[in-house]
């Protein structure tokens, strides 16, 4: 499940639900480090973690910048 802050400052359903996502893929990337060989390659500077989303209803793309923010693509 999801932690509710990802959705606790948002005014509508839409932004509730765009920002479970993101907040999604946060946790996505936070997973992979919990793998040996990828927290290694990453250490090691061998691999770099990216994050995107991508609104199919909205058409944009977004990339998960390392501030954690997401800006456009």
């Amino acid at each position: 499940m999801l932690p509710a802050r990802a959705t606790r400052r948002c005014d509508t359903p839409d932004a509730g639900q765009e920002a479970a996502e993101h907040e999604a893929v946060r946790i996505s990337l936070a997973n992979l480090t919990t793998f040996p060989w990828v927290a290694e390659a990453v250490a090691a500077g061998l691999l770099r973690l990216h994050g995107a989303h991508f609104g199919v209803a909205t058409g944009r793309l977004v990339l998960l910048d390392v501030d954690g923010a997401f800006t456009p693509a």
